[in-house]
């Protein structure tokens, strides 16, 4: 997140439209029995991060839900 905040302002100085969109990808699990590494764990650490890197509320962010979906099939 921090790489992206990078290029979100270098674009913005190189006179680039403002971008309001980020995806922070997936690989999401929920079934991981080990700490920090399951989703319950993991989403904090999001958080905290977005709220300290991309504060402003103009920024959509998505994460991709597919493992966190179908892996238990």
């Amino acid at each position: 997140m921090s790489d992206a905040r990078t290029i979100f302002d270098k674009a913005e100085k190189m006179g680039l439209k403002k971008m309001d969109f980020l995806d922070i990808g997936g690989g999401f699990t929920l079934i991981c029995p080990e700490k920090g590494k399951n989703f319950t764990d993991v989403a904090k650490l999001i958080q905290d991060m977005v709220e300290k890197v991309f504060p402003e509320k103009s920024i959509r962010i998505v994460g991709e839900p597919g493992r966190y979906i179908a892996e238990s099939v």
